[in-house]
């Protein structure tokens, strides 16, 4: 019995030996990828906390405007205002491009189809694919609509209702349905 019990007792020493050594490699044996993304910064928008003011650029001979625009709140996933400079003409494509760049800056990926102005309305067409229409909640999607509106009502000239639609269609995601002239916000 006493042999048995020894054989046993090896037995399961030999085990977690093998165990134990065989989860152990040597450091060269260690394979280590890094994935380094980087971004270029589109030059037209840049963030600046001055008052508003406007300056020229005798070199690329384009008007710098600094302008109040909306961006998402990280903590509380509501809209803020921020102070960018624009670096081209002030048109509802410039203010909607401002307005996405700068919530791209906090993790959105916003896809903009086309940003049209009719009369006294902007539309703006998103991408089926990407945000608000997919990919984030119900709070985060309204958060995005009313900073694009809201930046264009105060920033684009002869801007006083904004429509949002989907790809030339109406606008239509897993929480928010409009008519394909619907009106989302207005002056």
């Amino acid at each position: 019995m006493r042999i048995r019990k020894g054989y046993i007792i090896f037995g399961v020493i030999c085990t977690l030996a093998v165990c134990s050594f065989s989860g152990c490699q040597k450091a060269d044996d260690v394979q280590t990828t890094s994935a380094v993304e980087t971004q270029t910064p589109a030059p037209a928008v840049t963030e600046t906390p001055v008052a508003s003011q406007e300056t020229k650029n005798p070199e690329q001979n384009t008007e710098k405007k600094e302008i109040s625009i909306y961006t998402i709140n990280d903590d509380t996933l509501e809209s803020e205002p921020v102070i960018v400079e624009v670096e081209e003409e002030l048109t509802a494509e410039a203010v909607v491009k401002a307005s996405v760049k700068s919530l791209e800056e906090h993790s959105l990926k916003i896809g903009i189809y086309s940003v049209v102005q009719e009369g006294d309305a902007v539309i703006v067409s998103f991408q089926k694919d990407t945000a608000p229409v997919a990919g984030v909640g119900s709070g985060v999607e309204e958060t995005i609509l009313n900073c694009i509106s809201d930046s264009l009502i105060d920033n684009v000239e002869g801007c006083k209702k904004v429509i949002f639609r989907v790809e030339d269609g109406p606008y239509e995601s897993g929480h928010m349905i409009f008519g394909i002239d619907e009106v989302y916000a207005s002056e």
